[in-house]
C-alpha cells in the first residue's frame, strides 16, 4: 500500500478526487487542517509517476506494514441509520433491533460501504421520501447499498446503473446494467438517487432530471456544503429536504408535475 499526498485548493478537491478515482485509488481522505489548502491522501497498491498532479506538490508515502483489511473491519460496528435501517457488516452477528431493517455491508473494492457520511445521508433521504411500490433508480450504484436499502424500504422495482464493471459485479444481486443515466428511459423512476460528487452531479444534471418521473424525487449526495447553492441553482427544482452531516450535504429535490397513480 502506498499513499499519494497532494496539497489542493479546496475549490479543486472534487476535480482532483475524480481524477484519482479514475486512476483506481483504493480510498481517499482529507486531513484536517485549518484554512487553505487541503491535504488530500489517495491510497494505491503501487506508486506511479504523479506528473499530472505536479501543481499539487505530489509525494509518495509508505505507511507501516499493516493488514489494512483487518484494521478496516475492526473499525466497523453496526450502526442505526434514520428511523428504520440497521447497517451491519456481513461478518457480524449482532441481533437486529426491534423495528429496524437489517442492511448488510459486504466487504468489497467498490465504493459505498455505508459508513461514509454521504452514503448515510443518502440512506436517510431514501427512507424519508421513497414511496412503497414506486420504482427506485440508483445512478452510480457502486456496491449497491442504496439499491438494497430501497428494496428493504418497499420499492416496487429497483434499477441500478454504473459505468464501473467491477462495481456492477459487487452489486450483482441488484437489477443493474453497465452504462450511464444517458441510456435510461425518460421518467423511468419515481425516486432517483445519485451519490457521486459535485462535479459529476453537475455534468449529469440534464439526464438526472430527465429520468425522474413527474411528481417524483431526486436525491443528490456526495458533496460538501460549499457546493450546495451551485447545485440548487443548476438543478432548479424545489427543495424538499436538506440533510447535513458536517461538512457533507444531501439535497432532495421535487420533480415538477403530477405523480402518476
Amino acid at each position: 500500500m502506498w499513499i499519494l499526498e497532494l496539497t489542493v485548493p479546496s475549490g479543486e478537491v472534487d476535480f482532483v478526487a475524480a481524477e484519482l478515482a479514475g486512476l483506481g485509488t483504493l480510498g481517499l481522505q482529507e486531513l484536517p487542517r485549518p484554512g487553505e489548502p487541503v491535504t488530500l491522501q489517495a491510497y494505491f497498491d503501487a506508486p506511479f509517476d504523479p506528473g499530472w498532479f505536479a501543481a499539487f506538490n505530489p509525494h509518495w508515502l509508505r505507511p507501516p506494514d499493516v493488514n489494512w483489511a483487518e484494521e478496516w473491519k475492526r473499525g466497523l460496528d453496526p450502526v442505526e441509520i434514520g428511523e428504520r435501517l440497521f447497517l451491519v457488516p456481513d461478518w457480524r452477528e449482532d441481533p437486529t433491533p426491534p423495528g429496524r431493517l437489517r442492511l448488510t455491508v459486504h466487504v468489497a473494492q467498490a465504493s459505498g460501504s455505508g459508513y461514509h457520511p454521504p452514503t448515510q445521508l443518502a440512506l436517510r433521504a431514501i427512507e424519508k421520501v421513497l414511496r412503497v411500490g414506486e420504482t427506485f433508480l440508483d445512478v452510480g450504484t457502486g456496491s449497491g447499498i442504496l439499491s438494497r436499502a430501497a428494496r428493504l424500504l418497499g420499492a416496487g422495482r429497483v434499477i441500478a446503473c454504473d459505468v464501473d464493471w467491477e462495481a456492477l459485479q459487487e452489486a450483482r444481486d441488484q437489477i443493474v446494467f453497465c452504462g450511464s443515466a444517458r441510456a435510461l428511459q425518460t421518467g423511468v423512476a419515481g425516486c432517483v438517487a445519485a451519490n457521486i460528487n459535485a462535479q459529476g452531479l453537475l455534468l449529469m444534471a440534464d439526464d438526472l432530471r430527465r429520468v425522474v418521473a413527474p411528481g417524483g424525487t431526486l436525491i443528490l449526495s456526495g458533496f460538501k456544503e460549499r457546493h450546495v447553492n451551485r447545485l440548487i441553482e443548476a438543478f432548479s427544482w424545489p427543495l424538499k429536504e436538506h440533510l447535513a452531516e458536517a461538512p457533507w450535504r444531501c439535497l432532495v429535490l421535487a420533480s415538477p408535475g403530477q405523480a402518476s397513480k
